[in-house]
């Protein structure tokens, strides 16, 4: 009967459900917790898991807070999308900006 400690985002679109405890039976208890500092002091008192992303566990996993391990072979990817304003697409920046990312990312 584990804790999974998440953002409160419904459990369908959860990466931790959807790609891993889908078809399993979960009775444990899913912990809605809206800050992201919340989520590692229950995580580091032992109240329970959590499925985060590298990047926001790596600076908590330094300090000897939580220990941490890949989900899966690999981990997960996710794609990311650049957002803004729909008459700033054709601005020098912002196209400066996501050539650069396609550039680095190889698409």
């Amino acid at each position: 009967n584990e804790t999974i400690i998440s953002y409160p985002i419904p459990r369908e679109r959860q990466d931790i459900f959807k790609h891993f405890i889908q078809n399993a039976r979960f009775d444990g208890t899913l912990k809605n917790v809206d800050q992201g500092l919340l989520i590692f002091q229950l995580v580091s008192a032992g109240m329970g898991v959590a499925a985060l992303p590298d990047w926001l566990v790596t600076p908590y996993e330094s300090q000897g807070l939580i220990k941490s391990i890949p989900l899966g072979a690999l981990g997960l990817t996710r794609p990311m999308y650049l957002a803004m304003k729909k008459d700033m697409k054709d601005n020098p920046v912002y196209r400066h900006f996501l050539n650069t990312c396609k550039l680095n990312n190889g698409r």
